[in-house]
């Protein structure tokens, strides 16, 4: 989703756009879907309520799950290991995750 559709989402769900939640989450968006094993994970999300206040957890979250879900239905959101063990990603991206954390 584009950072306009994930604003509109937010408003109809929390009664507010958080732009900038959604802007920081994909802050690294000019990587390709690869982006989201930055930040795009229970860890991502506990450093943003660090940076925004626990305000922005409830449009981080939906944020991810709905970024996750376009490919596959996301029930639950992700941890770096998650990620890393995951078979849906390609081996170059497990040895780029494993190159950042």
């Amino acid at each position: 989703m584009r950072c306009k559709e994930h604003c509109a989402k937010s408003k109809e769900l929390f009664g507010e756009e958080g732009e900038s939640y959604h802007k920081w989450i994909d802050s690294y968006a000019a990587l390709g879907y690869r982006h989201r094993l930055i930040l795009h994970h229970k860890e991502g999300i506990e450093v943003g309520i660090q940076l925004f206040g626990e305000k922005a957890r409830k449009h981080l979250e939906q944020h991810v799950i709905d970024d996750y879900s376009m490919n596959t239905p996301c029930i639950e959101i992700p941890t770096i290991e998650q990620l890393r063990k995951d078979s849906n990603y390609p081996e170059g991206f497990k040895f780029w995750l494993d190159s950042w954390f």
